[in-house]
């Protein structure tokens, strides 16, 4: 985290850092004596509490040994010594957030209501209000734990890679399976749309309690992959040797999103549902889904057939995200219903025991004139990003929305012209003092005529503008163009960047990827792909700061040939493409499409994002493999 070292209204805050004074020589001895002595009382508890006791729901590594002697209140809640709380913002704590007369909610026809349960009720108070932190203290795990790592959906890998050869190299490949879809005789395969793979090493304490084979258990460098896929599995990998590190949990449902661990490292696994399947009594379900890491076994499931609802469709394509010091999860719909849902969690770290007892969901709803089946579809597939207790959100029908998650009120609404698939991004700006997000519109022709992308800068404080950057993209009844995948917010050389994938531009069958400036939103460079994108970008870093994009496109058709790019963050360079043809020899079959005589593979199709840990990058395809490569 930056320091903010200003003056006038920071002077007084607790996150700003001064430089010491007096005798260097004095401060040295007396910083060695604070932490020898700081040392010694960390070993004196660690001895006396043999018990090792687990963080509870929203406590970090280092809150975790604070309550290892704290007792149960009358009303069920853990108790514990207060802590002096660290420094979560640069920015300050009495910011408003309210609209203007262009994003007034009422002045654009939206109405809203808030349930608990199926019973509408006036108005919301949470009783334990959510307030999350910078980025940085979303989780107290290694990995990549969420779409995108936290809450501001800025983190694309983890850790940094050691850059020699600049190019990848592919270490193993796995396989996984298809399943029926609920209507026709095709099937959903392999890796979807966001599908980004789960990379987490598991504290060894906790690794132990797991039902992960043993050989894993004994091995200190184990780094695990969680991969759901569209085949009804969710699959588990070493993320070094490629071996399965225990049997694949079968949900017998497609899975496209991506799926959620709770972030200071209780065993739980949140995942939703891409699609109906054939009609069973399980297919006729659209629900989310919460898992056991400890057993791998179905503790938790909701969202079916919600009265409330406005549109038909219920599938959970988004990435939820935890507020860990509430114990709630946070979950949009494509139904049009966003959900809240305190869990009650308990976990014994010494047996494993792990249990959810999760109360009446709260959920938020909303309409307007011009939403319809036909026309305007409530419903949101983004991951959602949340800045302090404001959940922000874009929906099918081309409305970014704020919302008050303590209050369940809608904030302010912006027109963002189309529907919103790419998560919104979040930075905080102490210069400006407010925060902003960066999003952009994917194109349903039937509201979108002149057929208009817009990448825009939009400040959380009111809704509004900061920039707007257009492009004309083509689009499909199939599939849409312009933006489907989530933005690179770059940091280290390209800390001025936001990068932007592009979909069917300049042609229907190939993409771009677009670097802007993050203060104007004029264009740095643009470079073009073979074929379009709706993966998202993924940057990594060496120890320097010196950063590469990886990009993986679509394609389809003549076109599908898996192509993986490499180029270097500064200056958009390619140094390396990669094709399906290049990295998986033995299963690429290219064939003969017999009403045009071109060649095509479709099962090379690339939909879902990567994950980086490290010098290592795993990604699934359509053509029901996954890949891992070492970055060199």
């Amino acid at each position: 985290m930056k320091n903010y070292n200003g003056g006038g209204r920071y002077g007084i805050r607790s996150y700003r850092r001064r430089r010491p004074t007096g005798n260097k020589t004095l401060f040295i001895i007396l910083a060695v004596l604070l932490a020898a002595a700081v040392f010694t009382a960390g070993a004196l508890l660690l001895f006396s509490n043999p018990s090792n006791k687990a963080a509870e729901p929203g406590q970090t590594k280092s809150q975790a040994s604070e309550t290892a002697g704290s007792t149960q209140a009358p009303n069920g809640e853990t108790t514990s010594p207060s802590l002096e709380p660290s420094p979560t913002s640069l920015l300050p704590d009495d910011i408003t957030v309210s609209p203007t007369e262009n994003t007034d909610p009422a002045k654009q026809g939206f109405i809203t209501k808030i349930y608990n349960g199926d019973s509408e009720i006036p108005s919301y108070a949470r009783t334990q209000p959510i307030n999350f932190g910078a980025p940085e203290s979303y989780t107290s795990l290694e990995g990549v734990i969420t779409f995108r790592g936290n809450n501001f959906r800025n983190l694309s890998s983890y850790g940094t890679a050691n850059v020699t050869e600049q190019t990848l190299q592919k270490v193993w490949a796995a396989k996984t399976g298809s399943l029926k879809k609920a209507t026709g005789d095709g099937a959903w395969t392999g890796s979807g749309w966001t599908g980004q793979p789960l990379i987490v090493k598991w504290p060894e304490e906790t690794k132990k309690l797991m039902n992960i084979n043993e050989d894993k258990k004994a091995d200190p460098n184990f780094v695990e992959v969680i991969y759901p896929c569209l085949d009804g599995y969710i699959h588990f990998y070493d993320l070094y040797k490629g071996d399965e590190s225990r049997e694949p949990i079968k949900t017998g449902v497609p899975h496209k999103g991506t799926a959620c661990i709770y972030p200071n490292g209780i065993p739980l696994l949140f995942i939703g549902q891409g699609d109906k399947t054939p009609s069973t009594a399980q297919g006729k379900e659209m629900k989310f889904r919460v898992y056991s890491l400890i057993t791998g076994e179905l503790l938790y499931s909701y969202g079916n057939s919600d009265p409330n609802k406005y549109r038909k469709w219920e599938a959970y394509d988004s990435s939820p995200l935890i507020s860990a010091e509430t114990d709630t999860l946070i979950q949009p719909g494509e139904s049009g219903i966003l959900y809240t849902i305190k869990l009650n969690t308990q976990f014994d770290k010494a047996t494993g025991a792990l249990s959810i007892n999760p109360e009446t969901p709260v959920k938020f709803t909303y309409t307007s004139p011009k939403y319809s089946e036909n026309k305007r579809w409530w419903g949101f597939e983004d991951s959602a990003s949340i800045w302090r207790n404001y959940i922000l959100l874009g929906d099918n029908g081309g409305a970014m929305m704020c919302i008050d998650l303590n209050t369940m009120k809608l904030i302010w609404a912006a027109d963002v012209k189309d529907d919103t698939n790419a998560s919104p991004v979040i930075e905080e700006s102490p210069e400006d003092e407010t925060a902003y997000i960066y999003t952009a519109n994917s194109i349903e022709k039937k509201n979108n005529p002149d057929l208009t992308c817009v990448i825009q800068k939009i400040d959380i404080k009111t809704g509004e503008s900061k920039w707007q950057a257009p492009y004309t993209c083509n689009t499909t009844t199939a599939t849409e163009g312009g933006v489907e995948g989530t933005p690179i917010l770059g940091k280290g050389d390209i800390s001025d960047l936001i990068i932007y994938p592009l979909g069917r531009i300049p042609g229907k069958n190939s993409g771009s990827l677009v670097a802007l400036n993050k203060k104007t939103g004029a264009e740095v460079w643009k470079k073009e792909t073979g074929n379009y994108l709706w993966s998202s970008p993924v940057t990594f870093y060496t120890p320097e700061g010196k950063s590469y994009i990886v990009v993986c496109d679509v394609g389809s058709g003549e076109s599908a040939r898996g192509n993986i790019y490499l180029y270097e963050g500064k200056s958009g360079v390619l140094l390396h493409k990669y094709t399906y043809k290049d990295y998986n020899p033995e299963e690429y079959k290219e064939q003969t499409d017999a009403e045009t005589g071109k060649k095509t593979n479709n099962s090379a199709v690339i939909e879902a994002t990567p994950a980086v840990y490290n010098d290592m990058m795993v990604i699934g395809t359509r053509g029901q493999r996954i890949f891992a490569f070492k970055i060199k």
